[in-house]
């Protein structure tokens, strides 16, 4: 695959179009995810959609974003009740940022290839002053050149900007979770102002996590410690010698920890921890 990043000197405006959820138009192969994030002392909905090459040749694949990272992709979040659906949000109501370039992405993908394209939105952004809190099903479609208007639902995530930080509830325990071939179980102590422990880790030989982590192969030991700030945490993961990342979550309830990996190059590595239940 070739990247090629060329700076213009006016922002790409949103141009997709869109089709009935579902609709394909095209030999590209879609697919997306959504997950929660810490951002600062904020939360933020990560987007990323996966585009594969179906085609028996060669295709390219452009797109353009601006300094936030803004313009790649459209995301939607709809309200789901009562066996109706009705859109809530478009990403497309968000104002771009004026007087910062915008870069233009290029993936060429040979047959069967497949490109990940990410996105970052503040939470706050979403629900502004007029949303409730709950659950909303985000979907999300590419902005691209060649055009590929299919709508494409990721999931279904509970979007808040209150502080879960319940004092009564002990989150302390066995934490468990997986990723792309990565599966870990951690026993984490969590006090007012740090969360450390130790467990243990099994990488699959598909291992495709990313962030540095693509190296794992087998069992292990993985140990964590990182500083609190209410909901938040943030601190260093080890898995044996053999990986380091920087791992950072907030909490969505007192039973989930909305975590990912770091790394400069790759950006985040999402992975959900979700407390098992006391024997």
């Amino acid at each position: 695959m070739n990247l090629r990043l060329l700076a213009l000197a006016a922002t790409v405006s949103a141009c997709a179009s869109t089709t009935d959820v579902g609709v394909p138009l095209s030999t590209f192969g879609e697919s997306a995810a959504t997950s929660i994030l810490a951002s600062g002392n904020a939360r933020a909905v990560y987007a990323t959609l996966t585009v594969t090459n179906g085609a028996a040749a060669a295709r390219t694949l452009s797109w353009g974003y601006d300094c936030a990272g803004a313009g790649a992709l459209r995301v939607r979040a709809y309200r789901v009740a009562g066996g109706t659906r009705a859109i809530a949000w478009d990403s497309d109501r968000l104002p771009r940022m004026l007087g910062c370039l915008t870069q233009l992405a290029e993936r060429t993908l040979g047959p069967g290839e497949a490109t990940a394209i990410h996105q970052s939105i503040a939470v706050a952004s979403i629900l502004g002053d007029s949303l409730a809190a709950g659950p909303y099903e985000l979907t999300v479609t590419a902005e691209t050149t060649p055009p590929l208007p299919l709508e494409v639902v990721a999931s279904t995530l509970t979007l808040t900007n209150a502080v879960i930080d319940p004092p009564s509830v002990n989150l302390s325990g066995t934490w468990t979770g997986s990723a792309s071939g990565v599966s870990m179980s951690i026993d984490l102590t969590w006090t007012a102002d740090s969360v450390t422990g130790a467990g243990t880790y099994n990488a699959s030989a598909s291992n495709a996590l990313g962030c540095g982590g693509g190296n794992l192969r087998g069992t292990g030991t993985v140990t964590y410690a990182g500083a609190r700030a209410k909901d938040h945490v943030q601190g260093g993961m080890r898995f044996d010698a053999i990986w380091v990342p920087p791992f950072s979550g907030v909490l969505v309830d007192a039973n989930t920890l909305a975590g990912a990996f770091m790394s400069i190059d790759a950006g985040p590595c999402p992975i959900t921890l979700t407390k098992s239940p006391q024997r």
